[in-house]
């Protein structure tokens, strides 16, 4: 009972000191290291239609991803309406963006479970599914993209290709391997069990009742699984290569209209797969919504692969997590609140 409430208070201080510090001490290091003065020239030098045409890419990414979820829901038998679904995606993006932990997916999960009346573990597999096939894509990126083009990184190109690898094996493994998800069903079941009412009971009784709600919980995963073929999950896939391929379009056009030398066709590829490298670094539970981690990652492969100036490669990153992590949060904000007030509302008539 203590090692679970010490995990807890671990995760907690994390997400309210660790990580704002890390957060805030590394975009410091980045801006006082590439000087403030530079990259506000950066930023303004920018071409107002190539601005425009990467917040419009914003845009349809989200589409895409409401689209890639709303079919993994579709599939399920789970029935919401699209611009609810938008909503979700919007307020995942709030609950991702605030906190190293990224509980977005359980805030999601939560609300898709209040509006469809479905349980908690359906809601649950499909933003598992939806963030399993995202990562998949992530992976893929990272070994197509650096060997061929990051030739001049050396070693790094190794332990990239490593490190996609071990990624799509450890997805392959834990979502189709009943004894590991068993396994780690079963922790997780041991750390979500109840603080004080129960604290009285045996110990026998309560590793019983983990044993069957892990059950439980393994049964829900694997018939959801059965809702799914290999089409179903191709397609899923192609919508997340195509999202990751647009945001490393983003990237480049952002590029582009900072610097009038430099051709999309020649950054593209590149950009791609420098975006995907940041999302895996980016995944590291130590900064908020790994920002911070994304910015150093982004502009320290765009120099070595590019030869770009740091100041116009750390503007790229600043600008992208701009378009794709603080608008949407704010958004899934303002929709939160909303909802709340509405349900007090409700409440109250």
């Amino acid at each position: 009972m203590n090692n679970g409430s010490n995990k807890i208070s671990t995760i907690k201080l994390i997400q309210r000191i660790i990580a704002p510090i890390i957060t805030v001490g590394l975009l410091t290091f980045l801006i006082c290291k590439f000087e403030p003065r530079k990259i506000a020239e950066s930023m303004s030098q920018v071409n107002f239609w190539f601005l425009l045409g990467s917040f419009g890419i914003m845009v349809l990414i989200f589409l895409l991803k409401t689209l890639r979820w709303h079919y993994i829901l579709k599939r399920m038998g789970v029935k919401i309406k699209w611009h609810k679904t938008l909503w979700l995606i919007f307020i995942w993006m709030f609950g991702a963006a605030i906190t190293p932990s990224k509980v977005g997916d359980v805030i999601k999960a939560h609300y898709l479970s209040k509006w469809t009346g479905r349980s908690e573990t359906d809601t649950f597999f499909s933003a598992i599914l939806d963030r399993i096939t995202d990562l998949a894509a992530v992976a893929v990126y990272s070994l197509i993209a650096i060997p061929f083009f990051f030739d001049p990184l050396g070693n790094v190109v190794k332990w990239a290709v490593f490190g996609g690898i071990l990624i799509i094996a450890a997805l392959a493994i834990l979502m189709f391997n009943d004894k590991i998800v068993k396994l780690i069903v079963t922790l997780f079941a041991k750390m979500k069990k109840p603080k004080k009412k129960q604290e009285s009971l045996k110990e026998s009784e309560d590793e019983q009742s983990v044993k069957l709600s892990a059950n439980r919980v393994i049964d829900k995963y694997y018939a959801n699984l059965v809702f799914f073929s290999k089409t179903n999950y191709i397609l899923i896939f192609s919508i997340s290569f195509a999202i990751w391929l647009l945001l490393g379009l983003q990237a480049s056009l952002l590029l582009v209209g900072m610097s009038s030398t430099t051709k999309l066709e020649s950054v593209l590829l590149v950009m791609t797969g420098v975006v995907a490298i940041a999302a895996v670094v980016a995944l590291i539970p130590i900064s908020i919504s790994g920002i911070g981690f994304r910015e150093y990652t982004i502009t320290l492969l765009a120099i070595y692969s590019l030869g770009i100036l740091p100041e116009v490669a750390l503007s790229v990153s600043f600008i992208q997590t701009l378009f794709n992590v603080f608008l949407p949060a704010l958004i899934g904000g303002g929709l939160l609140i909303f909802l709340r007030r509405k349900r007090r509302k409700t409440k109250n008539s």
